[in-house]
């Protein structure tokens, strides 16, 4: 911890394994629904894809409940871990952190000189006015996992 500074030098978050508890019994039970309510011979179509459909939100809150993945911040950068991927941005290149509202809830966005390269930048920019955004809010509500993005950002 730096002098008069009241953040770690490191820190990680790891995502919210309510939120995916949560996720998985909601995909579960449409997944009982679409087998039970669903007469297969009805409209099998529907029934599998109903299946198939919640049987992924199953299977991708798995990782979430294993408290795989997750946000390291240090003083040089952070790093994002979300299903198997790990991307790593530095806190020179990147914009201050702020809060992008969608139909999903609020999250915390932010442009950098690596996702401005990306050509889907663009389009996400134009969508919500930021080039990145953070994968998960840790557990947080997103105005304070903005603050702290900053406030380790100020610090840098």
């Amino acid at each position: 911890m730096n002098a008069g500074d009241s953040l770690p030098d490191r820190l990680s978050l790891k995502p919210s394994k309510l939120k995916w508890a949560v996720i998985m019994l909601i995909s579960l039970a449409f997944v009982l629904l679409a087998v039970f309510v669903i007469p297969p011979d009805e409209d099998p179509g529907m029934r599998w894809l109903a299946i198939g459909f919640f049987g992924l939100g199953v299977l991708a809150s798995i990782p979430g409940l294993l408290g795989v993945g997750g946000l390291d911040l240090d003083p040089v950068g952070f790093t994002m871990s979300a299903m198997g991927r790990k991307s790593r941005r530095i806190w020179s290149e990147c914009s201050e952190f702020s809060i992008i509202r969608m139909r999903g809830g609020s999250f915390v966005g932010f442009s950098s000189e690596t996702d401005a390269k990306n050509p889907a930048s663009r389009i996400s920019r134009g969508f919500v006015g930021e080039t990145g955004m953070l994968p998960d809010k840790y557990g947080m509500k997103a105005r304070d996992l903005a603050e702290l993005m900053n406030r380790f950002r100020a610090r840098a």
